[in-house]
């Protein structure tokens, strides 16, 4: 048989069947390959778009404080601001107050106990729910302190106890 087939009728049929179908397969790859050059542009474009809001994300944080008041938890929503708006045990919490405040000047008083360089600690107990937390926290923010908080039930043992109380007497703040 020659080469294309022949001359005759059916052999120019046959060529002309093979080159339709050879384009018809050269039509398909380049449909295939700029369906996959547009897969793999939409797949680049989301991976910029995650980049950025990742990047977003990174460079500012959600607080609590930037959520909508309607997004907040109700207790979050309603905690009080300032010592004032604490209702109940006011006068444990401005004793903790003066105590706090007058805290440098009261070690210098000749305190040799076992305190942590001549400063004593203080201990709040109570009942669950009566604003220990909160009360610590607002008198420590009024004061420009910096807040470190260790709740009992963090740790259950006395060695475990004693290693974050070692950690956390240790730490000192970025700011000051």
């Amino acid at each position: 048989m020659p080469a294309d087939g022949g001359s005759g009728e059916e052999a120019q049929k046959a060529l002309a069947k093979r080159k339709a179908e050879e384009e018809k397969a050269l039509e398909d790859a380049i449909r295939e390959q700029e369906e996959a050059d547009e897969r793999r542009k939409k797949l680049d474009q989301q991976k910029e778009k995650a980049k950025n809001l990742s990047k977003v994300h990174l460079v500012q944080p959600e607080k609590i404080s930037d959520k909508p008041d309607s997004e907040k938890l109700w207790t979050v929503r309603y905690a009080p601001t300032d010592i004032k708006q604490i209702c109940g045990n006011k006068g444990n919490v401005e004793n903790l107050s003066n105590w706090l405040e007058h805290w440098f000047d009261n070690a210098k008083r000749g305190f040799t106990g076992a305190g942590i360089n001549g400063f004593r600690a203080v201990l709040i107990s109570g009942p669950p729910g009566t604003g220990k937390t909160t009360a610590a926290h607002l008198v420590a923010k009024k004061l420009g302190y910096d807040i470190i908080e260790k709740n009992a039930s963090d740790v259950r043992s006395k060695k475990l106890l004693n290693e974050h109380l070692k950690t956390c007497l240790n730490n000192t703040s970025v700011v000051g």
